[in-house]
């Protein structure tokens, strides 16, 4: 019952057209091709991304330190 709805819907929608069905495959392919490209893509940068984010941390980490008061590097040496 539906799809003969829909078979009448898209008949009279299309005029007698037939629908472009190789094109719309030939375009899903390139599609997904390029989805593969922009996720190989994402994924180096998402690498790159969390090296520098790891190097700023440590950086930020050299700087508390080295402006810490020696007197409290001294407290905390002798803690340990």
């Amino acid at each position: 019952m539906v799809f003969e709805a829909a078979k009448r819907y898209l008949d009279a929608c299309l005029n007698g057209h037939a629908l472009p069905l190789e094109v719309w495959k030939k375009e899903r392919a390139k599609l997904a091709a390029e989805r593969g490209e922009f996720s190989r893509d994402y994924a180096a940068l998402k690498k790159q991304v969390l090296a520098a984010e790891n190097i700023q941390w440590t950086a930020e980490k050299i700087l508390r330190e080295a402006k810490q008061p020696q007197k409290e590097k001294r407290e905390k040496a002798q803690e340990r």
